[in-house]
């Protein structure tokens, strides 16, 4: 039970990483269109 805690715990924040850096890097690509 504490492992699949802690397992949930770890992948909610790599998941929020991951689309910050999605939308980081198209706001990005946005900017060089320009």
């Amino acid at each position: 039970m504490s492992k699949q805690k802690l397992r949930v715990a770890w992948i909610i924040p790599n998941i929020f990483i991951y689309v910050l850096f999605i939308f980081f890097s198209g706001f990005v690509i946005i900017n060089q269109m320009d």
